[in-house]
């Protein structure tokens, strides 16, 4: 039993591997597709309908891969795009006319910005976490964790830093994630395997994304986020193999839960800056019982078929015996 519960946690555990890879790799095949738009100025950043044709159209043709498209030149202009909180797309801009604020615009059927609707204040985009995590690996990288301004969302940005012929930042491209939507992948993977998934930063302990239900974060007063660590989903068996794994790499073993024993498997997955773990865990008790149900319908039959043999047998012997006439 324990040997067939491992498996099944292997198997979702790959089952999850493979749609985070997919997830993740989306917005760094959006970013290689893309990044020869602006480094060989294709694309007219001083032209409004341009360059917003181009944020908008990038940002339609990959709808449900990422929610934002942007591009901050070396020189603090940012421009770009992003899907609202009613999944209509808005133009973002953070220019000297936008008195460097960075501020949301509606788009226009011509492709011409309207009065922008909200702004979240004076930023320097070149101060984030996303702009400097690219400036320093000089190539594609993921950016650390952060709120998103406009959605109040935890996300990531693929980010990748464009560079003019002489090795000069021209500026940093980015596409981003937002990590609740890893939160609903991992509820459809664990719905046929009566099991549980976590994924959380390996240096940390801190949530990325849980098949509970449970929220990987908070907001404070003030608006910050605020990372929730592992032991907010009261799983002990997710700590321990959590703890097992990060002291002695242990990547398989069957942990007391709150409802019985489990079994887990654990996976490091790492990804240009990424450094997760993977934790899944499968019921062994219920597997225990259909695999004795099995039995016990298997004992039931091989007796039915023993009586149903012994009555033929019977009834043919007596035929074949019957003294003739």
């Amino acid at each position: 039993v324990r040997r067939a519960t491992n498996e099944l946690a292997g198997t979702l555990n790959y089952r999850t591997n493979e749609k985070i890879d997919s997830y993740i790799h989306a917005p760094l095949n959006i970013n290689e597709v893309n990044y020869r738009m602006l480094q060989d100025a294709m694309v007219n950043l001083s032209d409004e309908k341009e360059r917003n044709s181009f944020f908008v159209d990038v940002l339609s043709a990959y709808k449900g891969d990422i929610y934002s498209f942007s591009y901050c030149t070396a020189d603090g202009d940012y421009y770009g795009a992003i899907y609202n909180k009613d999944g209509m797309i808005e133009i973002i801009k953070n220019l000297e006319e936008t008195n460097r604020e960075t501020r949301y615009f509606p788009v226009n059927d011509d492709m011409t910005t309207g009065v922008y609707k909200q702004s979240t204040g004076k930023t320097n985009p070149r101060l984030s976490d996303w702009y400097h995590a690219a400036a320093i690996a000089k190539t594609a990288v993921f950016s650390p964790v952060y709120k998103c301004s406009l959605l109040n969302e935890m996300a990531i940005s693929a980010v990748y830093p464009i560079y003019t012929e002489n090795g000069t930042l021209k500026g940093v491209l980015a596409s981003r994630l937002l990590l609740p939507d890893i939160s609903d992948t991992l509820s459809e993977i664990v719905r046929n395997y009566g099991g549980a998934v976590a994924i959380v930063e390996k240096s940390s302990g801190n949530l990325i994304a849980n098949s509970a239900g449970i929220a990987n974060y908070a907001l404070s007063d003030d608006g910050k986020l605020i990372r929730k660590s592992l032991d907010t989903l009261n799983n002990a068996a997710f700590d321990e193999a959590y703890r097992a794994y990060c002291d002695a790499g242990i990547k398989e073993l069957s942990a007391k839960g709150a409802n019985g024993r489990l079994a887990i498997h654990v996976q490091n997955y790492q990804e240009l800056g990424l450094d997760w773990v993977i934790l899944s865990a499968v019921p062994e008790k219920p597997l225990s019982m259909i695999m004795m149900q099995n039995i016990y319908i298997t004992i039931f039959l091989v007796i039915l078929i023993v009586i149903v043999s012994v009555i033929v047998f019977s009834v043919v012997s007596r035929k074949l015996l019957k003294p003739i006439d």
